[in-house]
């Protein structure tokens, strides 16, 4: 049984009281809402205990008087949060994930800079494994670069300043990577050669938007995070990570977090490595085996050019009012937030159709077609950057999407970006 910091038992009628005022309810759809947590998993004790933590700080005895400041006040509501899920980790945590992660770096060194993920990065042992793995390969920041991103800030920070008891190295094997991280009288001190590797961010899992908006990454680490999750919230996450790694990339997870089959991976061959990459057939069309479980949108001809006022492709022009006139049939058949969306588009009134286009992104966000639409939109209303977002993000579903290579193409030669423009012509012109 657990016990708590006061020496006593967890008190059985706690959840029942709090559920009596509405706490133990609003809690369990608050973690299961805003970040896709499965409260079962955690079980009462668990939440029962970060509450009482929590209630001590502030100096709270009274449930009642506590429920009541967590209802009003975002800082403790991310206190809280903190004090439930944040737990100790250590450095090279299952070893065998960073001596695949060597094997993998080893064979793809040369290629564009190289991009990895972890996520969630808690205080930062495991980014900075994975930079001690990197330096000791030889690695420098002008080849290759992690990403590492938390919700909570307070772990962020931690992970910032790079100081750690020597008790976070709990082994240490023949590799050279240890070397990189011994302990000096008691302490791990984080030296700038790797920090200059690192690049620490608070970000929510769950939130779809922010992750679409990361350049694609060829390894990522998602470890003992989903495991917490309920089903949904599991597999949209994982969809979404899909969507941000390299075909050939490889996708750490726990040793208990199984993906769905409905996501085409398979297990990376390394015993105690538990990563997955994608089945060759899943490689070679990434987008149709992400979308196979919730793409609805039926595969559409590819429509003319989208852009306001284009009539062939070299004359497209962005100036003037906007007016979009061209969108998938097929789709605005069946999809009465298509037809609104494009009817309003066709008066002009974008912001308006945006918002239409906005709810069937829940649902539809890997379609390409979508993404295009959208990227119009953005463009028209001004928003050239976010623009821009959402044709790479359609080119990644669908890397000869013509649409969106020639409304990209024309906003990089608009930007000066000539030398990438040339590039995207060649891609146009092979499409």
């Amino acid at each position: 049984m657990e016990v708590l910091a006061d020496g006593g038992a967890p008190d059985a009628g706690w959840a029942k009281r709090l559920n009596g005022m509405d706490f133990g309810a609003s809690l369990v759809e608050w973690l299961s809402r805003d970040f896709g947590l499965d409260s079962t998993v955690f079980g009462d004790e668990t939440l029962q205990s970060a509450v009482v933590m929590r209630q001590r700080i502030l100096g709270l005895s009274d449930d009642k008087d506590y429920f009541e400041r967590w209802q009003i006040d975002p800082l403790e509501q991310r206190a809280l949060l903190e004090e439930l899920l944040v737990g100790e980790t250590w450095f090279f945590r299952e070893p065998a994930a960073f001596s695949l992660l060597a094997e993998w770096l080893q064979r793809h060194r040369g290629q564009a800079p190289l991009r990895i993920l972890t996520l969630p990065c808690a205080t930062g042992e495991e980014a900075w494994s994975i930079a001690a793995v990197l330096k000791s390969m030889g690695f420098g920041p002008d080849e290759v670069q992690v990403d590492a991103m938390d919700i909570h800030a307070a772990a962020i920070e931690t992970a910032r300043r790079g100081l750690y008891p020597a008790r976070r190295l709990r082994l240490c094997g023949p590799e050279p990577w240890y070397s990189w991280l011994t302990p000096k009288e008691g302490l791990i001190t984080i030296n700038a050669d790797l920090k200059a590797l690192v690049n620490f961010m608070t970000v929510n899992a769950t939130d779809r938007d922010a992750m679409l908006q990361c350049r694609p990454y060829d390894v990522i680490f998602c470890r003992n995070m989903l495991i917490y999750m309920h089903g949904r919230a599991r597999f949209t996450v994982l969809q979404t990570l899909l969507m941000r790694l390299q075909p050939e990339g490889l996708l750490f997870l726990g040793h208990a977090e199984q993906p769905s089959p409905e996501l085409d991976l398979m297990r990376a061959s390394r015993e105690g490595a538990f990563a997955w990459k994608r089945s060759p057939k899943a490689a070679l069309e990434p987008s149709s085996a992400l979308d196979k479980r919730l793409r609805v949108l039926p595969k559409v001809k590819r429509p003319a050019p989208l852009m306001a006022g284009s009539q062939g492709r070299n004359s497209v022009s962005t100036s003037g009012t906007p007016k979009v006139s061209l969108a998938p049939r097929e789709i605005l058949e069946e999809h009465v937030l298509w037809k609104e969306a494009l009817a309003l588009a066709d008066q002009g009134r974008l912001k308006e159709a945006y918002e239409r286009v906005g709810p069937l992104e829940l649902q539809h966000g890997m379609n390409p077609d979508l993404q295009c639409f959208a990227g119009v939109l953005l463009g028209a209303l001004g928003h050239i950057s976010e623009a821009m977002a959402r044709f790479r993000r359609a080119l990644y579903l669908n890397p000869q999407h013509s649409e969106s290579l020639l409304h990209l193409l024309l906003l990089l030669e608009e930007k000066g970006e000539h030398e990438a423009a040339e590039r995207l012509k060649t891609r146009l012109t092979d499409s």
